[in-house]
């Protein structure tokens, strides 16, 4: 008998950042998406600084509507060289792990930062050191934090020995698979370094300039293996989402994202 997979889709709201939560929780039940990955930055859709009431409402408003909270974005980042800076951004990072405690969401994603060092190891062991004395911290909440391939470490290669110096379950990875191939990594090859750490995932599609570049475009248009990618993970148990990381906040001329969820729902069946 044929195996069945369960298909959560879901998008972020960097996609919509004039959307507020009402906006945002209507596009989502009119697409047929499962879930949203709330975008933490300053005040926009949610964040720390949100009160006892604000957390409530808008725990409440995705209840209703039989949504989830896939994730919530931190800007988060922890590979500079100063103790006081790290040590601040973990205290951020925990803000963020109460808030998304407070409103029913399991996922906290931080990036690691920009390598300021030419001896890689020594961000590492940095970012190791941060995020072990945070696992600890967080250990009886029920969060996870999710690291993004960002930055030089974009691809599995090169964040697997990151991995390899943390040993806490409540540190994940976020798969942006783009990142990793337009780096040059198969998924193939990025799953085979850190599969089995992976929680949640952003997708996009881009095609290829004729300089070398890469030029956004509707999801199922490019070049980037999505459909690939999906059959890859839920053939492993992956029973997270696929976020669309619709990137309008920083491409304010690309489509709309409500072009690209009709383009993204009904693209990745298994």
């Amino acid at each position: 008998m044929e195996k069945e997979f369960s298909l959560k889709l879901c998008f972020s709201t960097l996609g919509c950042p004039e959307w507020n939560i009402g906006e945002i929780v209507k596009n989502a039940k009119k697409f047929k998406i499962n879930g949203v990955e709330l975008r933490g930055n300053k005040r926009q859709h949610i964040s720390p600084v949100f009160s006892r009431e604000e957390r409530s409402q808008v725990k409440e408003i995705f209840m209703k509507n039989s949504l989830e909270i896939a994730c919530i974005s931190a800007y988060t980042h922890f590979s500079m060289e100063s103790i006081s800076e790290r040590l601040k951004n973990e205290e951020i990072l925990i803000d963020f792990v109460e808030l998304a405690k407070d409103v029913n969401c399991g996922y906290v994603r931080t990036f690691i930062g920009e390598i300021p060092f030419a001896d890689i190891d020594i961000a590492y062991d940095y970012i190791a050191q941060s995020l072990n004395r945070l696992g600890k911290k967080i250990d009886n909440t029920g969060i996870t934090v999710l690291i993004e391939n960002h930055d030089q470490l974009c691809t599995g290669k090169l964040l697997k020995p990151l991995l390899d110096r943390i040993n806490n379950k409540c540190i994940g990875i976020l798969w942006d698979m783009a990142n990793s191939f337009q780096a040059g990594e198969t998924i193939e090859e990025t799953y085979s370094f850190f599969g089995k750490h992976i929680k949640h995932v952003h997708l996009k599609d881009f095609n290829k300039e004729a300089g070398g570049g890469f030029v956004h475009c509707l999801p199922g248009e490019g070049i980037m293996p999505i459909k690939n990618c999906s059959k890859l993970l839920l053939a492993n148990g992956y029973e997270g989402y696929f976020s669309l990381e619709w990137e309008k906040m920083w491409y304010p001329e690309i489509p709309s994202i409500e072009e690209a969820l009709r383009a993204y729902n009904g693209l990745l069946v298994y």
